[in-house]
């Protein structure tokens, strides 16, 4: 490409008439676009560099028990990522809607913020302030005891998006108001402030101090 090519990239291809040069600008725009896009693709970031909190281990959770975690940093940006695998035993038939809280903590403002399955089954993620759930974020997806699911709630800047085996579902994503880092550097696996417990099997939790990106979700 020469510098005659190069400074008609810096024009729009509509402001000119359609001559030759019109044409080489219209297809190393073109060109450039391709490249670029195909750039943004390829391009990959160290994910591990961000995690800050892990639990590789498969722990049985029979209702009563829970692991204490510690995790710090999770302030240091406005947004997060949890990632598991879960298989619950029961979903249950009672009236907590936040039956099963999978990861919890207690919040700078006095909240809790809880990533659950609801009691019909839904992927739910939560803050509640003041015994009233603030704003949540649910699944229209049904998940069902008996099954291995991939589970992961990843939050930027108020946007907190949810998703199932890698895919966000319908009506996965929704506004948090709180601000929901911990108050401390501990995190709850299996258990809520309220002593709710997950009753099942859960394994592989990480958390990030950055949102992933959906390819990043799909290939942990």
């Amino acid at each position: 490409m020469n510098k005659s090519e190069v400074k008609f990239l810096l024009i729009s291809p509509g402001k000119l008439r359609k001559t030759e040069n019109y044409r080489k600008v219209r297809i190393n725009t073109l060109n450039w676009r391709r490249k670029y896009k195909l750039s943004l693709v390829k391009r990959k970031r160290n994910i591990n560099k961000y995690l800050i909190a892990s639990y590789p281990e498969e722990i049985y959770l029979n209702g009563k028990n829970f692991v204490k975690i510690k995790c710090r940093g999770l302030d240091k940006n406005d947004e997060f990522t949890i990632s598991l695998w879960a298989y619950m035993e029961d979903r249950g038939i009672d009236e907590m809607i936040y039956r099963n809280p999978m990861v919890s903590w207690e919040n700078q403002q006095g909240s809790i913020s809880r990533f659950t399955i609801t009691n019909a089954g839904r992927l739910s993620f939560a803050t509640t302030r003041g015994g009233e759930a603030e704003v949540t974020s649910h699944s229209d997806k049904i998940l069902f005891p008996g099954k291995w699911y991939h589970l992961t709630i990843a939050y930027k800047k108020g946007i907190a998006r949810l998703f199932i085996n890698g895919k966000q579902p319908p009506d996965g994503i929704n506004c948090i108001k709180s601000r929901l880092f911990p108050k401390k550097e501990e995190i709850f696996i299996g258990k809520d402030k309220w002593n709710r417990f997950f009753k099942g099997r859960i394994k592989g939790v990480k958390i990030y101090n950055i949102a992933l990106r959906e390819d990043e979700i799909l290939n942990e």
